[in-house]
């Protein structure tokens, strides 16, 4: 995490500051090649602090920490849309399947 980025993140989500903080001393400034690794060690430290994102908040982290590359780990598929808990479900109660993540692989920079 440069400084530059921080300042671009916090500029939209001021919010967040101490999330930042605590993810840049547990995480370090050393490149990182899998997005899922990564991302399941932030989801522990914020679940830990008590602390909760949004999915834009996610996307915004995301888009300004990381870049595409070749090289790294594919990033996970999004988790298959819950099933209906309807016994006996209308016609429109059908879950809609949802769409995979991107299926490049990010680097948290």
């Amino acid at each position: 995490m440069t400084v530059e980025e921080k300042a671009r993140f916090l500029d939209a989500a001021p919010h967040l500051l101490d999330d930042i903080q605590a993810i840049d001393q547990a995480l370090g400034r050393e490149p990182e090649l899998d997005w899922n690794k990564v991302w399941g060690s932030i989801e522990k430290l914020l679940k830990k602090r008590e602390s909760r994102w949004r999915t834009p908040e996610v996307k915004l982290f995301r888009n300004v920490f990381t870049q595409k590359d070749p090289e790294a780990e594919r990033v996970k598929a999004a988790s298959p849309a819950r099933p209906c808990r309807c016994s006996d479900p209308p016609s429109w109660c059908k879950p809609k399947a949802r769409r995979p993540k991107a299926e490049v692989a990010a680097v948290l920079l």
